[in-house]
This record gives structure tokens, sequence and C-alpha cells, in this order.
């Protein structure tokens, strides 16, 4: 255990629940109610990466959401540095977001494309109050150089730019605000494989230069692994198991963890290769 862990934690979740009330299928029926996520409960301390895992439908996003304030829980607290952001007035939660922002799994999505990338990147600035123009173009172009791009790409627009470049654009505008905790809703899963790399270092380096936290919501281990510090798995909304990332790879003790982990791919070294050589062979031969 070193000082980061002895410090008071950075975000503090306290038995999180949500329930969602589907519509009615009939006038004679009592709606129908759906426990996305039943007292979940997690802490992250500053520097740190946490990450939550779970198959479709588990309650990642739902509790991704509910960290970020973007949804109001059933009951249950976050706390960002002691406060609670689901009682805050709205304009103490805006002004708060500067401490907080997210990065979304589909960088395309997250970004407006009838706007330049400068006007994406700037949009968080909102929260530190009325800035000066110059201030604006000033910070954006330190962050888009921060991300691996060029200052004058802030007059571009979206489409102009592959996968790769558009996620680390949605980097750029999520730390433009000096945030101290980052939500990353499936960093990569939209990106080619060879350009996935290439983000996740890039999140590492941001991290060892701000001293930023992050929550990263993922469905591949390996990421999360490469990334994290910590791991929550999440089955049916309820936390199953937690843990550093190599307990859970090599001594996991929960069934629900174990058959993730056996759900993940697992190629031999040089079956690639093999059946490469082999569909030749039967190319050749026809």
């Amino acid at each position: 255990m070193d000082a980061l862990d002895l410090a008071p934690p950075l975000l503090h979740v306290q038995q999180l629940c949500k329930t969602y009330q589907l519509p009615r299928r009939s006038l004679l029926r009592l709606p129908t109610q759906v426990q996305a996520l039943r007292d979940v409960s997690l802490t992250l301390h500053a520097g740190r990466s946490l990450g939550i895992v779970g198959e479709s439908g588990s309650g990642k996003s739902t509790l991704a959401r509910l960290i970020m304030a973007l949804d109001t829980p059933t009951s249950g607290q976050v706390l960002l540095d002691g406060q609670d952001l689901h009682t805050l007035p709205a304009a103490q939660l805006r002004q708060a977001r500067r401490d907080f922002q997210m990065v979304f799994q589909d960088p395309y999505a997250a970004l407006n494309p009838r706007r330049t990338i400068g006007w994406s990147v700037a949009e968080p600035l909102a929260a530190l109050g009325p800035l000066p123009a110059s201030e604006v173009q000033e910070r954006v172009a330190q962050a888009l150089e921060q991300v691996g791009l060029r200052a004058q790409d802030a007059q571009r627009y979206p489409h102009a730019f592959s996968g790769g470049q558009r996620q680390r654009i949605a980097i750029a505008r999520a730390i433009i605000t000096r945030p101290r905790l980052i939500v990353a809703d499936e960093p990569v899963s939209a990106l080619d494989v060879s350009v996935q790399a290439q983000v996740l270092n890039l999140l590492l380096q941001l991290q060892q230069e701000f001293g930023m936290a992050y929550v990263i919501i993922g469905h591949d281990l390996s990421v999360i692994h490469h990334m994290c510090d910590e791991v929550l798995v999440l089955c049916q909304g309820q936390v199953v198991e937690t843990g550093p990332p190599q307990q859970l790879l090599h001594a996991a003790r929960d069934p629900y963890t174990q058959a993730l982990l056996r759900a993940v791919p697992a190629i031999a070294p040089g079956a690639a290769r093999q059946r490469r050589a082999a569909r030749l062979a039967e190319q050749n031969e026809a």
C-alpha cells in the first residue's frame, strides 16, 4: 500500500441502486420494474484506474451514467471528493463537472458532425465559466497537441478524421478541463486492433502526466488487465467479485468470473499462421 491508497478516496460509491419502470403492457397489469443495479459500492483513489467488467446487460453502462450524474439513482450515493453529486443544485453540478468527464464508446456519435472539432473540444470549458476567446483557442490547441493532433486541426470536421483520430479528439475534449476523474465507456471497442494500443498508451501517458483517475468500462479483459489497478465484476446489477487484475485472471473465485474468463477466445501460438498456410495449400491444390 502506497501514499495514494492512504489518502481519502476521490470517488466513493455507496450502495447504489437503480430501478427502471417499463411501460405498461395492459391497463389491468402493474408496470414491470427492472432492477439494473443493486447495492453497488466501490472506491477509487486519485491516480488509480478501476475496471468494470461484465456481460451485456450487467449494469456497467448504468453505473457509468450514475457516476457521471447523467441519470438519477433510486437510492445510494455517488461521492466525489466527499460531495454527493446527486444532491447538488444544477448550478453547482455544472461547476463540479470540470472535475469529471466521460469518453464514450463511439467517438463519431459523440461528436457533432455540423461543428468543427475545435468547437466540440471546447464545449466542456463552459463548466469553468466565461473565458476569453483567445484563452479558449489556446486551451483547445494545447489539448489537441497533447493527444497527438495538430492545433490547426481545430478547424476541421469529424468526418475528416479516422476512427482512432476521432477517439483522440474525444479524449482531448475530456481532458481540456484537467478533470480528476475520467469515465471511459468501452473506449477502444469501436477501433481497429491496430489503433487500440495507441489509444490505450495515450490514456496511460495522460494519467502519468496529470494524475487523473479512470473508471474503465469494458468487455475486453486484456484491455482491463493492461490499464487497471483493480477490477470490479458485475452480474445482473450486483458486484460478484473485486480484486487486482492478476488475481482475477489467474485465481478467480466466483463462478461467473470464471465463466467470463472461459469465454475469452484463446488462440494457440502459431495457430493463425497454420490456418493461413492450410488455406493457401487448399487454394494451390484447387
